[in-house]
């Protein structure tokens, strides 16, 4: 702390303390407060060129496995997600490495003065901070994960070279609309004229929509399901082996090292975005790309034996679903313990619905942030599944009962899911 002179009050730190409690006003969509802090930046969202993706589920997968590729075709890139599993600085990402704390120190001090007299939100403030270190470390570029919706996320504030929507689910349905169509609307927003647009599975009607506004919009197309072939090969816990065949030609028995069908679908996702934007890195990069892409909480085997052990971000009922069609199709006969949670936002009911087919019982934790769900209110959805739950006072606790119940023979394995907040504190309890 600093003393500005003698009998002067002592002024707070700007620091990782002080930027968390800007996280109390909820969500504050709406592009002005972000314009105008970069605006005092110096625009650093024109420095450097950006892809982005957009979706409601896997477009952190998607924007990482993009990054990664380009990395492997010798790019220096800046890589920005959301949220964090364990540390802040996770983030934001060049070359691969999270940014040092002294970093966000160091920008949150000499910028405090512009981020209080736009009133900048928490989102705005680490959009910006992204910018401004993609463009000070002078990354080749950017991909950006799109935070909520697209139309007036803080990430869509440049023009992309190219952008991704990974796929459409009914989501945040009071901010974004009740109607898949109007969620896809707000997505789609994430798009420029004349850049691509490259479009995931989606609903019939969900892509005849994509069709008709991208044509009205000059914006070019491509939807996924209809130029890109792919399909799992294998799928052992080492990972996945995978055909992809696209406008580039057939990539067989490409291996990745993730686990989940769906995967398949980031990767070739992830090569449509690059192909059409013109930054395709070559074959061999890509094939060395996709080996190597590492995404933490993404169905992460964190122990295979004597039982497996997986965490795993899925936070909505269709992520529930396919992180549950992964375990039973690499262990179709062991049944896991699970410790699940979710937001208040979320529907709980369904997420536990999609858990009951795999799982031995429940543990059920207090999260440690406001917008968590009440446990009452999660064993009272498990119930209604038809699983037996237990309430826990922490990630850690559930994280030692699940274990416990494993050793004993009760369950087959260890899964933690239904929220980023249940996934960061089971790798911390992890260690």
């Amino acid at each position: 702390m600093m003393q500005r002179e003698s009998g002067a009050a002592v002024s707070a730190p700007r620091d990782l303390r002080w930027l968390f409690a800007r996280t109390g006003g909820g969500v504050k969509l709406g592009l002005e407060r972000m314009r105008n802090l970069l605006a005092r930046l110096g625009d650093p969202q024109h420095a450097v060129p950006t892809l982005i993706v957009g979706g409601t589920n896997g477009k952190g997968s998607v924007a990482t496995i993009c990054a990664a590729l380009l990395e492997s075709g010798g790019k220096r890139v800046g890589l920005f997600t959301s949220p964090h599993l364990c540390e802040y600085e996770e983030r934001i990402r060049v070359s691969g490495e999270p940014i040092a704390a002294a970093e966000v120190r160091e920008f949150l001090e000499r910028f405090g003065p512009d981020i209080e007299a736009t009133e900048a939100t928490f989102f705005e403030i680490t959009a910006a901070l992204a910018f401004a270190t993609f463009r000070s470390r002078k990354v080749d570029l950017a991909v950006l994960e799109v935070g909520l919706g697209g139309r007036l996320d803080a990430t869509n504030v440049s023009t992309p070279l190219g952008a991704a929507v990974t796929t459409i689910e009914l989501e945040h349905t009071g901010i974004l609309g009740s109607r898949l169509v109007d969620i896809a609307g707000e997505k789609y927003a994430i798009a420029r004229p004349g850049r691509p647009l490259v479009v995931g599975s989606v609903a019939p009607e969900v892509a005849e929509w994509f069709t008709e506004r991208a044509a009205r919009d000059g914006v070019p197309l491509t939807l996924l399901d209809r130029t890109w072939k792919r399909s799992v090969t294998r799928q052992e816990p080492a990972g996945l082996q995978v055909d992809l065949d696209g406008p580039r030609g057939p990539l067989r028995d490409q291996r990745l090292a993730l686990l989940g069908s769906h995967q398949a679908d980031n990767a070739a996702l992830a090569c449509a975005l690059l192909d059409r934007a013109g930054l395709w890195p070559g074959r061999p990069a890509i094939r060395r790309g996709l080996a190597a892409a590492r995404i933490r909480g993404r169905f992460d085997l964190v122990q295979r034996d004597p039982f497996p052990v997986v965490f795993d971000v899925a936070h909505n009922a269709p992520g529930i679903a396919a992180c549950v069609q992964t375990w039973k199709q690499v262990w179709p006969e062991r049944r896991p313990a699970v410790v699940f949670s979710s937001l208040r936002d979320k529907d709980v009911v369904k997420m536990a619905q999609a858990l009951a087919p795999i799982a031995a019982c429940v543990l059920v934790p207090q999260l440690e942030t406001g917008r968590a769900r009440s446990r009452a209110d999660v064993v009272a959805a498990t119930a209604t599944a038809g699983i037996e739950a237990k309430s826990c006072s922490s990630v850690s606790e559930a994280l030692d009962l699940a274990l416990a119940a494993a050793h004993r023979g009760e369950a087959g394995g260890v899964l933690c899911a239904g929220s980023f907040h249940v996934a960061g504190a089971a790798y911390a309890a992890w260690g």
